[in-house]
């Protein structure tokens, strides 16, 4: 599968790279490799098919980081659950889908211009891959999300969040 090396890494002092976070993603058939700057980065976003995103960060083109599309703007509890429950998988068009905590990472801690380097491995990396705890389709609210994490309270969810 492919990868997506999301700034989340720092120069260590003999030139190595040191990861810092890992998150789990989907990356599609037209997710190029490559090395790319980290260009604007927007709360809301209009996706493709009547799709949106809360945070988003752009890659390159109409390439994004995004969150896993929900089907009404700016309403975090209309998230497409079939496809939150993809993750890890190749399921994009060919941005890189995230959940809202890996996402929101990028556009609370990278800035305009952050080096993004995104290549193919079969090798999960240092942190090995994350674990997907798939939600069932009456749970429209992604249980990362920091501004719905009271809905999982309130309905009695116990995810299990990384």
């Amino acid at each position: 599968g492919r990868k997506a090396a999301k700034s989340g890494k720092a120069a260590g002092t003999n030139g190595y790279t040191i990861p810092v976070r890992s998150f789990l993603c989907s990356p599609g058939a037209g997710t190029k490799s490559g090395s790319f700057r980290l260009g604007a980065k927007y709360r809301y976003r209009v996706l493709f098919y009547s799709s949106y995103s809360q945070w988003t960060a752009v890659i390159h083109g109409n390439i994004l980081f995004h969150t896993v599309p929900y089907t009404s703007y700016g309403n975090n509890n209309t998230l497409d659950v079939a496809e939150y429950n993809k993750l890890g998988t190749a399921a994009s068009h060919g941005c890189v889908r995230m959940p809202c905590v890996g996402v929101k990472w990028i556009y609370d801690h990278c800035f305009q211009g952050t080096p993004v380097i995104i290549y193919k491995s079969r090798t999960a990396g240092p942190f090995g891959k994350p674990k997907l705890e798939k939600l069932p389709k009456w749970h429209r609210w992604d249980p990362t999300d920091p501004t719905a994490a009271k809905k999982c309270e309130k309905h009695g969810c116990d995810h299990k969040v990384y």
